[in-house]
C-alpha cells in the first residue's frame, strides 16, 4: 500500500510540474544527423524552459483590446476596422502582440475587463488620470511580463 501511495504522490508531483513548466516547442530538424544546439535543453534549467514557452497571440490581444474599448466607454481614438498597430496608445512587439498600452488621460470610464489578463506580452500599462471604477480584475496577475 505504501508503495502505491508513493507512486501516486510521484505522479501527482510530475503532473503539477508539467502543467507549470510546459514542454518547449518542437523544433523541426532539416538534417537529423546534425541537430542544432537549440534542439536540446537542460530540463533542470528553468531559464531555458521559460524562454521556450513565451508565445503570444495577436488575435487574442485584439479581442482583449476590443473588450477594453467597449467596457470603458468607447472613448479611445481607435478605429476597430484598422489594424491594432494603428490604434492610439498601443505598441506591438515584433510578433504583433501588445507590449505597451499608454492610455493615460484618454477619458476611460467603467471597469477593466477580465480579458486584460490575456495580454501575455504586455510589459507596460498606463491607465492613470481616467475615470475607471470597480476592482482590478484578478486576471491582471496573468501579466507576468508587466513591469
Amino acid at each position: 500500500m505504501n508503495n502505491i501511495l508513493c507512486h501516486i504522490i510521484s505522479l501527482s508531483v510530475l503532473l503539477s510540474v508539467h502543467s507549470f513548466w510546459p514542454l518547449p516547442e518542437v523544433i523541426e530538424l532539416s538534417n537529423p544527423e546534425t541537430p542544432p544546439a537549440e534542439a536540446f535543453f537542460d530540463a533542470t534549467d528553468e531559464t531555458a524552459m521559460l524562454s521556450n514557452t513565451m508565445v503570444c497571440n495577436p488575435a487574442v490581444d485584439e479581442m482583449a483590446l476590443e473588450d477594453l474599448y467597449y467596457a470603458t466607454g468607447s472613448n479611445l481614438n481607435w478605429n476597430l476596422a484598422m489594424p491594432m498597430s494603428e490604434w492610439a496608445g498601443v505598441t506591438l512587439n515584433a510578433d504583433g502582440c501588445v507590449s505597451m498600452l499608454e492610455l493615460s488621460n484618454t477619458g476611460l470610464v467603467g471597469t477593466l475587463p477580465a480579458s486584460i489578463g490575456n495580454l501575455e506580452a504586455l510589459q507596460s500599462l498606463h491607465l492613470d488620470n481616467n475615470e475607471l471604477t470597480g476592482t482590478i480584475p484578478p486576471e491582471i496577475g496573468n501579466l507576468l511580463n508587466l513591469n
